[in-house]
């Protein structure tokens, strides 16, 4: 019997640290996409480039691509991922990428609905389930109807980004980046080899390849290690009081680097009426708060173009933190809301297919579309209208990671 467990002990040791030796391997995939990604753009034409900068020079159209984005792809982790790599590259500005980051917190929250829709043939349980995946969403857009006014008219998030990256990269402590595999040299030879085989689109395909793959299996190792047979035990107490169920939230979206993830886990639970929408509400903030590991870990493992739109990420939940946390009846506001809303949903159940159709699809396409056209409206009159003065339009060549 003790030689048995001594075996059980050994096996359960070696698993552990198989699973833990996958993990550091796909963070290095991770790390190594994003400076694929970012030095694509090197590569990469004018046309291309200004491209990029003309669809994100207005924060709306910004707001609303990141909102697509995160949506057709269900990963807020690699729509900012591939937004650290824009900033870090050079290819747009800091004030630019706010507006995707924001949209990608909203983009995210698609997942638990279409999970919700799962329930569609059960009135009760469908109710309840809408609630949860409508109180994720509400809380995002809650969340930009106060910061993106505020981020246009005073650049309130930027600035603040701005000044603790300075801060926080003054330190003088070693950077982690700077050791054995995440030495920014040994990333710059396996790009220079894998650019030589083709040009800068290829560059960008493969990096947002690894970047996609390298999320995911990063999700599902941790998945398995979490909430396999021996991690669903956790659930039982893990909602029984707000901070404990706001730091769950933190931990699992950490570890499975899947804010999407980790939500729809608290649809089911809710529907099933295991848990209440009102003490799932601190778990989603904790979620929200916990995805944020992607861009930093970006940042501190020597991509340090990247800290300012990691640390905005970071402020944009920090603040829902502040917000929601201390203050219950604005909790209570929300899950009510969300009551509303799924009784509706309950009723009139072609509701839900058109709010997902109208706000993560039809909005956002419309929104980029008429801007577009009305753009080039105005630069044919400008064309049209001779003038003494030549106005060229001049970009900032990217800067490639090494």
């Amino acid at each position: 019997m003790k030689d048995r467990l001594i075996a059980l002990n050994k096996h359960s040791g070696l698993k552990i640290a198989r699973q833990l030796l996958q993990l550091l391997l796909i963070m290095v995939c991770f790390l190594f996409s994003v400076r694929v990604i970012g030095s694509a753009f090197g590569q990469l034409g004018e046309e291309m480039i200004h491209a990029i900068i003309d669809a994100t020079s207005n924060p709306f159209v910004s707001l609303f691509i990141g909102i697509i984005l995160t949506a057709m792809i269900q990963s807020s982790s690699t729509s900012t991922s591939m937004t650290v790599a824009f900033v870090a590259s050079g290819v747009i500005g800091l004030e630019q990428a706010v507006p995707l980051i924001m949209g990608a917190n909203i983009g995210t929250t698609i997942t638990s609905l279409i999970v919700a829709l799962g329930f569609i043939n059960r009135k009760r349980t469908f109710r309840k389930a809408i609630a949860v995946g409508t109180l994720h969403s509400l809380y995002n857009v809650f969340l930009v109807l106060i910061l993106f006014p505020l981020e246009m008219q005073f650049g309130l998030l930027s600035s603040m980004a701005q000044n603790i990256s300075q801060k926080v990269l003054s330190f003088p402590v070693p950077s982690i980046g700077n050791i054995f595999i995440f030495k920014g040299s040994f990333f710059s030879k396996l790009s220079e080899m894998i650019s030589s085989i083709g040009n800068g689109y290829f560059l960008l395909l493969v990096g947002i390849t690894l970047l996609v793959l390298s999320l995911k299996m990063i999700t599902k190792i941790s998945r398995n290690a979490l909430i396999g047979s021996s991690g669903r035990e956790w659930f039982d107490g893990m909602f029984q009081r707000s901070e404990k169920s706001f730091g769950w939230g933190i931990f699992f979206t950490m570890a499975l680097q899947s804010s999407s993830v980790t939500t729809s886990i608290l649809v089911p639970l809710v529907a099933t009426e295991k848990i209440q929408v009102k003490n799932a509400f601190p778990f989603i903030i904790g979620a929200n708060l916990g995805t944020t590991i992607t861009a930093l870990l970006a940042a501190f493992f020597g991509i340090q173009q990247a800290m300012p739109i990691a640390i905005v990420h970071l402020l944009f939940n920090v603040t829902g933190v502040l917000l929601f946390m201390p203050l219950g009846g604005i909790r209570q506001l929300l899950v009510n809301f969300s009551g509303i809303a799924g009784r509706f949903a309950m009723k009139y159940r072609l509701s839900v297919f058109v709010y997902i159709f109208v706000i993560f699809f039809a909005l956002p396409f419309a929104l980029i579309y008429f801007n577009h056209s009305k753009e080039e409206v105005s630069s044919s009159k400008m064309i049209s209208k001779p003038s003494i003065f030549k106005v060229e339009k001049t970009t900032k060549p990217p800067q490639i990671i090494s």
